[in-house]
């Protein structure tokens, strides 16, 4: 099991505004690195209600790196594993306008949300919010700090993978029959349900196609 989970914090309801970024990394099912960088965004404007969610303030972030100097560390953790987040379409549009707003092309990044991916583990439960799931599962943090969100993440991720017996992202996705998504260049797609029944007939008209195959090569 290999990925990296990621969590922003904005400075405001802008997605290029990211104040706040953390990591983990996850190899073969154990977290193995992990952290997290305050970031000076390009406008030192900051929402109050922002402010309320996770107390970073304008003065918090007067000397931390611009976002290009965050991604020249981040980018190394991220393009070659799979990208982890909770309600990931928000992290990802904020990673790739923070991309976009340093006049650079995002490279492609294939992603996973655990919301969804708790959602198709554990059907049912009235929330499928971080600190809900998180909760349930009995892991401890400290809500809206990017760091402490991104372990929270990761543990959701793994205790999952042991939920249904995965090994791996990709055995997770074909068990709960999810699809990735992804962000490159300019554009972003977010991870979606399968429908069971299409998959496994797109699945039976391959297994077709590759024993019609295989006869033509006798």
């Amino acid at each position: 099991m290999r990925f990296a989970a990621i969590d922003f914090e904005t400075a405001s309801y802008e997605p290029d505004s990211a104040c706040q970024v953390g990591v983990v990394v996850v190899e073969e099912g154990a977290i193995t690195f992990e952290k997290c960088w305050l970031i000076r965004p390009s406008r030192l404007y900051f929402s109050e209600r922002c402010i309320a969610v996770h107390g970073i303030r304008p003065r918090d972030v007067l000397n931390a790196p611009t976002w290009p100097t965050v991604w020249k560390e981040l980018l190394p953790l991220l393009e070659t594993r799979i990208t982890i987040a909770h309600n990931a379409s928000f992290d990802m549009n904020v990673l790739l306008n923070s991309i976009l707003g340093c006049d650079e092309i995002a490279p492609r990044i294939e992603f996973q949300c655990t919301r969804l991916i708790a959602r198709r583990t554990w059907p049912g439960r009235t929330g499928y919010g971080l600190h809900p799931t998180a909760t349930s599962l009995g892991i401890q943090f400290q809500h809206h700090d990017a760091l402490e969100d991104a372990r929270a993440c990761a543990q959701i991720a793994i205790a999952s993978c042991r939920q249904v017996e995965a090994d791996s992202i990709e055995s997770l996705e074909s068990i709960l029959s999810i699809s990735r998504g992804h962000i490159e260049c300019d554009s972003k797609v977010s991870p979606k349900s399968v429908n069971r029944k299409k998959r496994d007939q797109r699945n039976s008209i391959a297994a077709i196609n590759a024993e019609l195959q295989a006869e033509g090569n006798r």
